[in-house]
């Protein structure tokens, strides 16, 4: 039965997750459009798989920027996506923003700045990117099975470099 079950995770396409975007908190906004930067040899993501994702959230941002190498550092008006180097070993990934608080409409929101998406680059699952995405965007959790947003996602399934051995250990 466990093996079973494993190789139906195994099996799983990694583009199917569920959005409910219509259930999403969204106050949090950006100052301007971000650029988006991908550090490809930081990265197992591709142009292509962060262009198909800033497809899925449909958010305004000025263009993709590739570059080989970047450090670890905020830059002001960019999302940086990096491997997980900084992230404890049990985190496949982690957002972190900086903003200001500022009023908008008679509403109380944070203005995002900067933000940093780290993902473990064994992760082989273009979902993490979505979520990750979502943060640097504003978006918060939600407490929906199995929806791209939940704050728990076991990604060991799509985890490069293990075996079907070592996931029955």
């Amino acid at each position: 039965m466990g093996l079973i079950w494993i190789m139906g995770c195994l099996a799983t396409d990694p583009s199917d997750f569920v959005m409910h975007m219509d259930q999403y908190e969204h106050g949090n906004v950006w100052a301007e459009p971000p650029t988006v930067v991908l550090c490809t040899s930081q990265s197992q993501f591709s142009r292509d798989d962060v262009e198909y994702v800033l497809s899925l959230w449909d958010l305004p941002y000025q263009r993709i920027e590739v570059r080989r190498q970047c450090e670890y550092d905020l830059e002001t008006g960019v999302i940086k996506i990096v491997d997980g180097r900084h992230l404890d070993n049990d985190v496949w990934g982690h957002t972190v923003y900086f903003y200001s608080d500022v009023v908008r409409d008679g509403r109380s929101t944070l203005e995002y700045t900067t933000a940093l998406v780290q993902i473990d680059t064994n992760i082989q699952h273009r979902t993490i990117l979505v979520h990750e995405m979502g943060h640097a965007f504003g978006y918060n959790h939600v407490d929906i099975d199995n929806d791209v947003m939940q704050p728990t996602a076991d990604y060991s399934a799509y985890y490069d470099g293990w075996s079907i051995l070592s996931l029955l250990r």
